[in-house]
């Protein structure tokens, strides 16, 4: 295709429609109008950098950074990433990804955020890396506890190897009875001030992770308008210690069950995985076929994910990043062992 006279345009809510159809027909699938305000004009930074490719006063491409309030280094931060890149495909080749996503790292050096990080699919992350300037993290082991068998390795080619672990797996490991350790769950609808009091525990801790306030725990995942979370509250006996969100995600194939978001206060530390298994059963009612654990060193009293059920994962999860200033960094970046996310934090997948 010949090359087009396309103009940038920052976003306002009055292009949302359009931004909806284009998103629709690129993604083939529907992207509702309230999960589009929730997500990016009602985040908690209040900060939107959205920037279009207009080209004959219609809509041809989108690039979208969404940020988020992080502890580096003991000090809280914005941070920004990128997550929804579309480029209808009548006019890709004209580099509109590319500077697009100029424009939205422009946006975040102007508003003083000191780095970017990144989850990109397979499609973009070449062009981040080779493109853009952004670096590679050392990638994160995934980790997966196993539901079902046939169906399982029957479902996912990338699985097949492992029909022997799992039928050993399914035959030796069995839910977790918190009774057994004094402790109990109940469903919740929001986060309290408990919540803030529990991350307050964890907070010497922490590094280089999202602050898990009651706002934004209850904006990402109480005032999700998909409503795919369900929160519970973990206790030791009228005394709440920690809580966990539970969400469930179909891909290739697959239904995944998983902890969204988790934490608990560090007494309580050495029993994540026994709490986490104290819902298998409820991933099984909800059409999980497996529990994937994204491995992180956090909770490094509790014991290791293959005492506990879980097998490693066939794929490896990447993130990248890019720095804008190092004046006041003093970050490891490159190693995963430096952060603190979960499945949840940003719909990693």
């Amino acid at each position: 295709m010949k090359q087009i006279q396309w103009n940038i345009v920052k976003y306002e809510p009055k292009y949302r429609n359009e931004v909806l159809q284009l998103m629709d027909f690129v993604q083939n699938h529907r992207t509702i109008p309230e999960e589009f305000i929730w997500w990016f004009e009602n985040n908690p930074t209040k900060d939107l950098n959205i920037y279009l490719a207009v080209y004959n006063d219609k809509i041809i491409g989108m690039s979208c950074h969404n940020t988020f309030k992080m502890l580096i280094d003991g000090k809280e931060q914005i941070v920004t990433f990128p997550l929804n890149v579309i480029t209808h495909p009548d006019y890709r080749g004209q580099g509109i990804f590319s500077k697009l996503e100029l424009a939205n790292e422009e946006h975040a050096k102007k508003m003083g955020f000191l780095f970017m990080l990144s989850f990109p699919n397979a499609v973009s992350t070449p062009i981040f890396l080779n493109r853009l300037g952004w670096k590679k993290i050392e990638p994160s082991l995934l980790y997966f506890r196993p539901l079902k068998c046939d169906a399982l390795t029957k479902k996912s080619k990338y699985l097949t190897w492992a029909l022997p672990a799992i039928k050993l797996n399914l035959l030796f490991f069995r839910d977790t009875c918190l009774d057994n350790y004094g402790l109990s769950t109940e469903e919740a609808t929001e986060f309290g001030i408990w919540t803030d009091e529990i991350y307050e525990a964890n907070k010497d801790l922490l590094s280089n992770c999202i602050v898990r306030s009651k706002e934004y725990l209850n904006w990402r995942f109480i005032q999700d308008p998909n409503k795919k979370y369900t929160l519970f509250k973990v206790k030791d006996g009228n005394v709440i210690v920690g809580y966990i969100v539970l969400g469930i995600i179909s891909k290739k194939n697959l239904t995944i069950g998983y902890a969204a978001n988790s934490l608990l206060i560090p007494d309580y530390h050495h029993l994540y995985f026994q709490i986490q298994n104290s819902f298998n059963s409820y991933h099984k009612s909800s059409g999980a076929d497996l529990i994937l654990y994204w491995g992180s060193p956090f909770y490094q009293k509790a014991s290791k994910p293959y005492l506990s059920g879980y097998l490693p994962y066939p794929r490896k999860l990447y993130f990248i990043y890019k720095i804008n200033s190092t004046t006041q960094l003093k970050h490891n970046f490159k190693n995963y062992r430096n952060w603190f996310f979960q499945l949840g934090d940003l719909d990693f997948f």
